[in-house]
């Protein structure tokens, strides 16, 4: 049900909650909640992040630290061993672009690069190509998001949007 590219988001999504919050790895406790799903577009509903939470518990990614505490669950070492492998192989920067205005960004007018960024690289993956030429497209996808410009550059693109689709 859920592949690879799901898990490793859906851990990298709780690790960047747990550097955000400043806490330990030890001390975080995630919880899911249905604003998560904002956050993690590839999935429709909030049973579908529940099973994804169960199938990360079984691989040993989250464990559940109070017994009889719904949805107390910590990332483990290992878990954050996953998620980080997906971020060290491809780019350090996470960014949101969210908007305001009469035109639609994404959901919630909101977009998350990440999840772009790993839909591109599933897409290059299976592309009729030799593998060095997927090695040099995904190195020129990886180099243009991790270029300081990049940034500025979307977020320049998702504030003019709504003021074009006005005229």
């Amino acid at each position: 049900m859920f592949n690879e590219s799901n898990i490793r988001n859906f851990l990298s999504f709780i690790n960047t909650r747990i550097e955000d919050n400043g806490k330990a790895l030890s001390t975080f406790r995630y919880k899911p909640q249905k604003t998560d799903l904002e956050f993690l577009p590839f999935l429709h509903d909030f049973e579908e992040l529940i099973k994804l939470t169960d199938v990360c518990r079984n691989r040993g990614f989250l464990e559940i630290k109070e017994l009889g505490v719904a949805g107390n669950f910590a990332l483990t070492e290992k878990g954050q061993e996953y998620a980080l492998e997906k971020s060290d192989e491809n780019f350090q920067n996470v960014y949101n672009i969210t908007t305001n205005g009469n035109a639609q960004i994404g959901n919630y007018n909101s977009i998350n690069v990440f999840d772009v960024y790993n839909s591109l690289q599933e897409q290059l993956n299976q592309l009729d190509a030799p593998d060095e030429q997927k090695k040099s497209l995904k190195d020129l996808l990886k180099k243009t998001i991790e270029h300081p410009l990049f940034n500025t550059l979307v977020s320049l693109g998702s504030a003019l949007i709504p003021n074009i689709v006005k005229k």
